[in-house]
């Protein structure tokens, strides 16, 4: 799994939802330094707070775990 793919995907997911670091910590219970880590690679969340994140950004798990949308094919 590579952190650094992940936390750029999200980051981009997170602003396409207008969302701020600290709003998206605030709606999840997590620091806006926890989101920043994350979306650095520097950490992978546990796997309730990646469910949390996956509600709030309104996404799958898959499309984390493949880092693509859902419904879109495979390049």
């Amino acid at each position: 799994m590579d952190t650094k793919k992940i936390g750029e995907f999200l980051k981009v997911l997170r602003k396409e939802r207008g969302l701020t670091q600290e709003q998206l910590a605030e709606s999840i219970g997590i620091t806006s330094n926890t989101v920043s880590r994350i979306e650095r690679g520097q950490l992978i969340p546990a796997l309730p707070t990646l469910v949390d994140i996956c509600n709030v950004l309104k996404i799958g798990a898959n499309t984390i775990l493949f880092l693509r949308r859902e419904g879109m094919s495979r390049q």
